[in-house]
């Protein structure tokens, strides 16, 4: 039923959250979780060396959070993406 669950990602401890309950559910269920953290960008910003970094500091982010897991019930796969977050999830 949860084979692949996505789960975005914004550094809010809502986010955290929702993130165990998919791995606990996809564990349950022999599935995986995508976890992804969007880097929101305007065209401007596209041209900005300062997106690296926030891309880093998004998958560090992501990293971290996967690795608090005690045991994970599931494998977890990360990805850093850019643009409008709703476009980027869907």
């Amino acid at each position: 039923m949860f084979e692949h669950i996505l789960v975005g990602h914004d550094g809010s401890a809502i986010s955290d959250r929702a993130f165990h309950l998919a791995v606990a559910l996809a564990g349950a269920f022999h599935g995986r979780v995508r976890l992804v953290g969007v880097v929101e960008i305007t065209p401007v910003d596209a041209l900005a060396l300062a997106m690296d970094d926030e891309r880093n500091a998004v998958e560090a982010s992501l990293r971290r959070l996967v690795a608090s897991l005690q045991s994970p019930a599931c494998a977890v796969d990360i990805e850093v993406a850019c643009g409008a977050p709703p476009s980027v999830l869907l």
